[in-house]
């Protein structure tokens, strides 16, 4: 397998919830990435930037556009969004794998477009708001483990933008917008649910 394609496998492995047994790291998972009125960090792609609902919108339908075109699906078992950092680190995996298996049968033409789709995918997505992900996580994880990979994504995000040569515009801050009780009433007159 290509060194790139497992580190993308492994990042996006590392984001998935640990197995029971790993306890510590289910908890740091859960105080990490729990979105909250006391905060959390966001593991989704458009939760950063643009806070208006077309443009989410309009990235969600291109990011499924990436997917659709290269025959990559988000399995519904995994009851996440195609926004998700672990599912844009396995289709970058999958499209870089992609690539090195059409130059290793000759296919040129196919390798450029899964070259150039990646690059497109860095700049567009991955890399415009990952390398802030990692470093939310190095300022904010307690567990050395999640300290860790902030630290390796960001680097290898960062790297894989010079490798393709793209110079996404990339995210600088996250302002979440609170949540708070009077964001779940349902809306009914007098007395309300």
């Amino acid at each position: 397998m290509n060194s790139k394609a497992e580190m993308y496998q492994l990042l996006a492995a590392s984001f998935h919830l640990p197995d029971p047994d790993l306890e510590e790291l289910r908890s740091e998972q859960a105080r990490l990435f729990s979105l909250t009125v006391a905060g959390g960090i966001s593991p989704y792609e458009t939760e950063y930037g643009d806070q208006e609902v077309f443009a989410k919108t309009q990235s969600l339908a291109d990011i499924a556009g990436f997917y659709r075109a290269f025959g990559f699906e988000v399995a519904p078992e995994a009851h996440q969004r195609i926004d998700f950092i672990g599912a844009e680190l396995e289709w970058m995996s999958w499209i870089v794998l992609k690539e090195e298996h059409a130059r290793k049968n000759g296919r040129t033409e196919e390798a450029e477009l899964c070259h150039e789709a990646a690059a497109k995918f860095l700049h567009d997505h991955l890399g415009r708001w990952a390398p802030f992900l990692g470093n939310l996580l190095k300022q904010e994880a307690r567990h050395p483990f999640y300290r860790m990979l902030g630290e390796t994504l960001q680097q290898f995000i960062d790297e894989e933008c010079s490798r393709f040569e793209v110079t996404p515009e990339k995210v600088t801050a996250w302002k979440p917008i609170p949540v708070s009780a009077t964001d779940f009433e349902c809306g009914m007159e007098q007395g309300g649910c």
